[in-house]
């Protein structure tokens, strides 16, 4: 077995790989329609509350208390503008739009604004909280009908917005504290009991949204991305399927967590609540086509002239780890390199530090694809020597195949008897390759999810590293680069699998043409160091370099 056998074996787990992850994907797409047609429970509330029972969500009974205010509709009352986000308030004091002002859609479009929260039916996406007080004639959950209060500036970096529900029995608010620059928003419920009972309360926030992932497609790259719920619970991330959500409801009711956090992710960007408090419970719940991630806090009374607060991060933006790690130690999670996340992270910081010296995102990925080679270059170079070894042996190997054209076991005992002798390893090749296609895999997940790269530009034609190369200049480079280095290295002995191997680039080209122009540069960048090190390998070997023409 040669390196371009193995170079087939790497096509051929690269289509298999990302054949699977599709199929995975559209299944679950084709069950969850089948069914949201066939799902005949009915529904527990349009807007449920969480109960007190099991501190989450209880899908066998409805709220023992339901707002005795009028239902809030989708008016909305406040819209607040910043440096970074355009969001707005409904009438019940909750977040139902955000726009974030730096991320546009498609780079020659800026006016075309990523939009991550709204309120239509359709693609529901909100974030909405409450106090659940069982004891009051009437309770502030995001059912009820607040009153905007105003906005107070505290200096030149935040901005306090206001909202108030009050009877006669007690006075609720809604409080958020809005940086003037970034996506970090801190959000305080308050209470006051006015009255003479003592009732129980427990405050709580969560995120709903339709689940509308995107369609796979191997020309959008956004669909490569996981869209769907996740959280940190008890020291462990999760990305929830939709499809166990919807059949296993009770694996995901979780009470007295230390810290923790729910998530509605997509491709680079998040909306995340964390809360304040030190324990808390999380559900995650399904209700017709949209999932729930409720964090409930705990359950106490409330004396009568007490009042009591409840706080919450909400943050609502791009996946920047230094950000999110900021905000919460375990938040970066978020960022999900999946398997090879322990290969990932790392090759992720190297480029980060990279960039801040050369501030180029390309030239970082250039640099780091020599480093890889460099990590791998004595391995690399043992194949190499044999692969130029088998080189030097293929006239004689064309002799062997005519003497036994008619006896395959024949000339394969004669191939391996010259092999033998030569002290040549024909295997040699596969080695390298295997251990590099983690590093692959794992630069490819980087390249994919890290939103540092999102709409950067390289040189000349390549604006955006994150979407595929407009003129497919690079993956026309990047054929042209593989031809070479195959003809730098032995031609195999089967003829179907040399014509094969002579249409290979084209064909890896062509997958490679809708991928993001970051990780065909990378692997072009590859290709060519490849070639620098095996001509320079085989004119050791061979006394000089072989041809690298494109000719026969």
């Amino acid at each position: 077995m040669n390196n371009l056998r193995m170079i087939l074996w790497l096509l051929f787990f690269t289509l298999l790989w990302i054949s699977y992850t599709t199929y995975l994907e559209d299944i679950a797409l084709v069950n969850n329609q089948a069914l949201q047609a066939t799902n005949n429970v009915p529904a527990i509330n349009e807007d449920y509350i969480p109960s007190f029972g099991e501190q989450s969500i209880s899908p066998s009974s409805e709220p023992t208390i339901a707002s005795s205010i009028n239902n809030p509709s989708n008016e909305i009352l406040y819209t607040h503008e910043t440096d970074d986000l355009i969001i707005s308030f409904n009438n019940s004091g909750d977040v139902v739009s955000a726009t974030l002002k730096q991320f546009p859609i498609q780079k020659d479009n800026p006016n075309e604004l990523v939009q991550l929260l709204n309120q239509n039916e359709n693609t529901r996406y909100v974030i909405q909280s409450g106090i659940r007080s069982e004891g009051f004639t009437s309770e502030p959950n995001h059912l009820s009908q607040f009153s905007f209060q105003g906005i107070n500036s505290l200096g030149q970096d935040y901005t306090e917005i206001a909202f108030l529900n009050q009877d006669e029995e007690r006075i609720a608010t809604k409080t958020y504290l809005v940086p003037n620059s970034g996506f970090e928003i801190s959000m305080t419920q308050s209470l006051m009991n006015l009255s003479d009972n003592s009732p129980r309360v427990m405050p709580y926030s969560q995120i709903r949204r339709a689940n509308t992932p995107e369609e796979r497609s191997f020309m959008n790259v956004n669909s490569y991305s996981y869209w769907g719920p996740s959280w940190y619970v008890n020291d462990r991330f999760e990305r929830i399927s939709f499809d166990d959500l919807r059949d296993r409801p009770e694996d995901y009711n979780v009470t007295d967590v230390l810290g923790g956090w729910v998530a509605a992710l997509e491709h680079h960007f998040l909306v995340s609540v964390i809360p304040q408090s030190e324990r808390s419970g999380f559900r995650a719940y399904v209700q017709d086509n949209d999932y729930i991630l409720t964090n409930t806090g705990q359950t106490t009374f409330l004396m009568p002239q007490e009042a009591v607060n409840y706080g919450a991060t909400l943050f609502i933006g791009p996946k920047n780890q230094d950000q999110l790690e900021a905000i919460d130690p375990q938040l970066d999670l978020a960022v999900d390199y999946g398997l090879l996340s322990f290969i990932a992270q790392p090759l992720f910081w190297v480029m980060r530090w990279i960039y801040e010296f050369v501030g180029n995102w390309g030239a970082a990925i250039i640099i780091v694809t020599l480093l890889i080679k460099t990590a791998f270059y004595r391995l690399t170079a043992s194949a190499g020597k044999s692969m130029a070894k088998m080189r030097t042996l293929q006239p004689r190997l064309k002799s062997l195949q005519e003497r036994f054209k008619d006896d395959r076991q024949a000339l394969s005992r004669a191939m391996m008897d010259l092999y033998k002798k030569e002290k040549i390893n024909p295997a040699a090749g596969c080695l390298p390759l295997f251990i590099q296609m983690p590093f692959f895999f794992a630069f490819y997940w980087v390249l994919i999810e890290s939103v540092e790269l999102r709409q950067q530009p390289f040189i000349f034609w390549v604006d955006d590293l994150s979407a595929r190369d407009p003129f497919f200049i690079l993956p026309i480079i990047n054929c042209i680069a593989m031809v070479l280095q195959m003809r730098l290295q032995p031609t195999p002995a089967d003829p179907t699998q040399a014509k094969v191997m002579k249409i290979m680039p084209v064909a890896f080209s062509a997958m490679f043409a809708f991928f993001p122009s970051g990780l065909v540069l990378y692997w072009t960048t590859n290709a060519l160091f490849s070639i620098i090190q095996q001509w320079r390998i085989n004119k050791i070997i061979g006394g000089n370099a072989p041809s690298a023409s494109l000719g026969g």
